[in-house]
C-alpha cells in the first residue's frame, strides 16, 4: 500500500545511530558476534514469549512489531525499517520477547549476543546515553499510541495511522508492502472498519484510492480526525 507523504505530524523515525559513537575496536568485536540471516517475507524473525538471547541489526528490508493476541489477529505496535536496532528494550532482562517480529519484506537481518552489545554499552559513555535517548523516544512513542488506542474512535484510530505512514519517517519503496489487513491492525480496529472508513474518506474526497495507493487529499481534516476521533 503506498501513501503520499503529507508533512502535517511529526513522526521522527527512533533509529539508534550507534555505529558513528563506536571505536574501531568495538565494531571489530560487534562484527565478531553478529550472525547473518535471511529471511523471505512474511516470515517470523522473533517469537513472542521466546528466551531474550539476542538483538537484531535490520540491515536491510522492512518488519513489523506485533503483538499476538490470538490466532487470527495481530496487534502491530510500529514499524521498522532497514539500518535499525530491534529489541534493545530487552537489554539487561533474562525474561522473554513481549512482541513478535514478522518479515513485510525480503530482510537481511543481523542478530546479536546480549552480553556483546551489552558491554560495549557500558564501556562506551556516548553509546550508553544514546541508548537512553532511543528507549526515552521509544517510550514516548508506546505511550502515544495507547492514549490513541484508549481516547480515539475508529476514524481517529486509522487517521492517526494514516499520518504516520505518510510522513517523512518512511521511504516510498518501502510502503507497498504493507496490506490493507496490516493497516487496519496497526490502527487498532478491524479490517471491516478500515475499509469503510477508507470508502468514506474517499467518497468526501479527504483521500484518494488508486488500486492499492492511498493518498491524502485534505491533510488538515486527517490531522483533525486524529486528535479528536
Amino acid at each position: 500500500m503506498i501513501m503520499a507523504r503529507v508533512g502535517v505530524k511529526n513522526f521522527a523515525y527512533n533509529r539508534l545511530e550507534l555505529d558513528i559513537l563506536l571505536t574501531p575496536e568495538e565494531k571489530e568485536v560487534l562484527k565478531q558476534n553478529t550472525s547473518i540471516v535471511y529471511f523471505e517475507s512474511g516470515k517470523t524473525v522473533l517469537k513472542q514469549g521466546t528466551f531474550n538471547a539476542q538483538v537484531l541489526y535490520l540491515r536491510k528490508g522492512l518488519v513489523k512489531e506485533v503483538i499476538e493476541e490470538r490466532a487470527d489477529h495481530h496487534s502491530i505496535l510500529k514499524l521498522v525499517e532497514h539500518h535499525s536496532y530491534i529489541a534493545l528494550s530487552v537489554l539487561g532482562d533474562q525474561g522473554v520477547y513481549p512482541f513478535s517480529v514478522i518479515t513485510l519484506m525480503p530482510c537481511e537481518i543481523g542478530f546479536i549476543r546480549k552480553e556483546t552489545i551489552l558491554q560495549i554499552f557500558k564501556q562506551n559513555e556516548q553509546a550508553n546515553e544514546a541508548l537512553l535517548s532511543w528507549l526515552a523516544a521509544d517510550y514516548r512513542f508506546m505511550y502515544r499510541k495507547l492514549s490513541d488506542m484508549n481516547t480515539l474512535n475508529s476514524h481517529g484510530k486509522l487517521a492517526s495511522t494514516l499520518l504516520y505512514l505518510t510522513s517523512p519517517s518512511f521511504r516510498n519503496e518501502t510502503l507497498p508492502y504493507l496490506s490493507r489487513k496490516d493497516l487496519a491492525e496497526l490502527a487498532g480496529i478491524s479490517l471491516e472498519s478500515s475499509n469503510k472508513i477508507i470508502s468514506q474518506l474517499k467518497h468526501d474526497k479527504i483521500i484518494d484510492v488508486k488500486n492499492n495507493a492511498i493518498s491524502i487529499l485534505r491533510p488538515d481534516l486527517i490531522e483533525r480526525l486524529s486528535t479528536v476521533g
